[in-house]
Parts: C-alpha cells; structure tokens; sequence
C-alpha cells in the first residue's frame, strides 16, 4: 500500500513492509535537511531490524526516527460499496508503517540520548540542550519501559527554559513513549541504523513556514472513593491509605486482576495534587507481588489523592473527536491567527495502549472521529503508546496516560 497525498508545499507518502511482501512500493524520494521519515512497527523489529536499517540507509540526509507502538496506523483509501473509495484510518496488520514527509522550507533534525546512562530527568535535560532559538516545535519519542515519563518531561522543559535565551518563545513539545502491546516487557526507539531499547529521541523543526496544532483529550471519568497515597517513591506507589497497593486495587478488580498488569488498563488511577490542579491520569505498566507494589509511567507524588477510572466506548470514541477539533483549531491560529489554512495536514496520533484495549472492534471509530475532526487533505499516522506527551491545562506540558494526542503540521507559503 503506499498512499500519496503529496501537495504543493508538503509531500507525504506512507508505505508499509511485511514479511511475506517486504516494501509495499519503492523509497519515495528525499530533500536534505527537510524530510522527516517516521517509522511505527512492532517491538520484534529488536530481533531482526535489517528492515528499520534499509530504510535508514535508503535516506542519508532525512531524520529518520520511530518506535514501537501497540499497535500502527496510518490514512488509506477504503472501498466503499456504490460511493467508491474513502479516505479512513486503519489499523494496519502490517508489523512497520513508515510516512515519509517533505517540506518546502521547514528544516527538520534529530537528536537522541541514551537514557541507560543517565536518569530520565537527566535525558530530558540532555536533550533540550540541544534546542536552538530558531527551533519552531519539538516532537519527541521515548522508550516506553525503564523510564519515568513526568521526570524526561520535566527535564525536558525545565531544560528547554534554562538552554533557550531570554525572549525566545516557548517551544511547543509533544509525542510519546513506545508501546509493546500489552505484553509491558521490550520497546524501542530508532537511533541511527538501529532500534535501541533505552532512548530518547527529539525531531527539531525549525522554519517560520511551520504551522503546529495540538489536541489531547481522554474522555475518562472517576468512581469509588478517594484514597490517599500515603507511601510512594517516583513512580512506584506502595500504599493507599496504608493498604498495600496491589491488594487494594486487586479488591476493585475482582476477577479481571487475574489479567494484570495489562486489565489495569481499563482502570486507570486520576492523581488529584495539592496544588488544586488538574487531575492527572496514570496508567500502571508493571506490578511486583512481593512488594504489593504498582509501577506507573509517571510519579505517583506522596500526599496526593487518587481515585480509580472507568470510561465507555462511546466517550473515547468522543475524545478522539474533541482532540482533533482542538488541533485544528490550533493550526488555523499559528502565527497570530491569521495564517489561515495549510495547504496539506500531516497529523501524527498518540492514542493510549488502554484506549484501543477498552474499544476492542470498535478501534477504529475513534481513529475515523480524529480524523474527521481535521481537514480533508490530512495524513493520519501513528501508535498506541505507554504515555502520551502534550500540552495540559495551564500550558505547562506534561505526560499523560490513557489520552488521544495529536500533533498537526502544516506548512504556509
């Protein structure tokens, strides 16, 4: 399959590799510093990646980058019978999905760092250290085990205003951490020719043509009783009040704990601070009988109040749809809202594995509704991750769970 939505200022192919077909249609052709290759596959790619270093190889002078997801998707052409072929959002059974975009005049690098060799806090740092004033976005892809998400974005921003000189806007950050499905075990970011399982990896875009929209919604509600977090350390939490946490979230479970970790997406946590903020929604990635323990994709802060999570197809199949709308109203007010529409939209998703979990056939309706939502010359492309990285209220980015995420780029003449 290989679908071409090229346009006048950007050039957007997808094309897909298989076992049994390799290449779905040859290397679409590239410009030095300005196109952006994204590859979303499976984490067996760690097993055998000499599809991930053909398509490096293939491209010199691209950013090429991706991760394991959960599950990859990308816009094709579907039949539809007596109206012909429509543009939807699938699931792919191919294991790599690869979108290849070509900008006019916005340039586009990446950058990594190994997270093995420092904290997450300390990557985040590392890598917005790398920023430059004229950068206009920053997309960042993460491994989605062995890190703590809250501390990488964290280092991340605090990082991104220490490094950015007095005066220069706030860079927009966005993406996420790749999946596994919902196996919690091995995931990957690519990194030069190859898919390293400690990584993360930032894509700078830089160029006053760039137009950047962001929408993010979960559609998520709480029940059952608040309970404090009285012993926790980063993202391990260890006791609701004083109960061991395993024991205590087995008990909401009943028989579905049986499943865990991967029920437990279905139930998330919302983390109410004592700030008063807004409530934030953690996913659990990994469970330690011993310790009674749950392990987080971020922080679980001592002292905070959490209540358990439930959500019905119908409502995310919604969210999906409110955070495309956000996006979309995002992009036609880059540059002082008057910039108008691009020519071509190219949005990239970030959908929770626990998401496409608690829609199960019906997984595909919310892909339909992000899509939907945004114009009729849009791209839809990528993964069902561990975390979603976006913008929250107060402006503030910080990593979320159980959430649709899009990043939507444009360029203008």
């Amino acid at each position: 399959m290989s679908d071409s939505t090229g346009g006048y200022f950007m050039r957007i192919e997808t094309l897909t590799w298989s076992q049994e077909h390799g290449w779905s249609g040859p290397f679409p052709p590239a410009t030095p510093a300005r196109t952006l290759i994204l590859a979303f596959g499976e984490s067996a790619f760690l097993d055998d990646p000499a599809p991930l270093a053909e398509l490096v190889a293939a491209y010199p002078d691209a950013a090429v980058t991706g991760c394991s997801g959960a599950g990859q998707f990308a816009t094709m052409l579907q039949p539809t019978p007596g109206q012909g072929p429509t543009s939807g959002v699938r699931l792919d059974p191919a294991p790599l999905i690869v979108t290849v975009v070509t900008f006019d005049q916005v340039r586009v690098r990446t950058a990594a760092v190994c997270l093995g060799s420092c904290t997450s806090r300390q990557a985040g740092q590392e890598l917005a250290g790398q920023s430059r004033p004229d950068d206009t976005a920053l997309f960042v892809l993460s491994s989605g085990a062995n890190v703590n998400g809250d501390q990488l974005i964290d280092g991340i921003v605090d990082g991104l205003i220490r490094t950015r000189p007095a005066g220069t806007p706030a860079l927009p950050v966005s993406g996420g951490l790749a999946g596994d499905g919902d196996r919690f075990q091995r995931t990957w970011v690519l990194v030069g020719q190859a898919p390293l399982r400690t990584a993360v990896v930032g894509v700078f875009l830089t160029g006053d043509a760039l137009q950047v929209g962001h929408g993010s919604a979960g559609g998520w509600g709480i029940f059952g009783p608040p309970r404090r977090v009285t012993r926790s350390d980063g993202n391990v939490l260890y006791e609701l009040d004083g109960q061991p946490a395993l024991e205590l979230y087995k008990r909401y479970l009943g028989d579905r704990a049986a499943g865990l970790p991967a029920t437990a997406l279905l139930f998330p946590l919302a983390l109410h601070t004592e700030d008063g903020g807004e409530p934030i929604v953690r996913t659990i990635l990994a469970i330690d009988e011993t310790a009674q323990s749950l392990t987080f994709a971020g922080d679980i802060p001592q002292g905070s109040t959490a209540q358990l999570m439930r959500s019905t197809r119908d409502r995310l199949v919604e969210a999906g749809a409110a955070a495309a709308q956000t996006a979309a109203d995002d992009i036609r007010q880059t540059g002082g809202g008057d910039a108008g529409e691009p020519a071509k939209w190219l949005a990239i998703a970030v959908s929770c594995v626990g998401r496409r979990l608690c829609l199960g056939e019906r997984t595909e309706e919310e892909l339909d509704a992000a899509l939907e939502g945004l114009a009729p010359n849009t791209t839809l492309t990528g993964f069902y991750s561990y975390g979603e990285i976006a913008l929250a209220r107060g402006g503030r980015t910080r990593m979320h769970n159980q959430t649709m995420t899009l990043t939507v780029l444009g360029e203008r003449g």
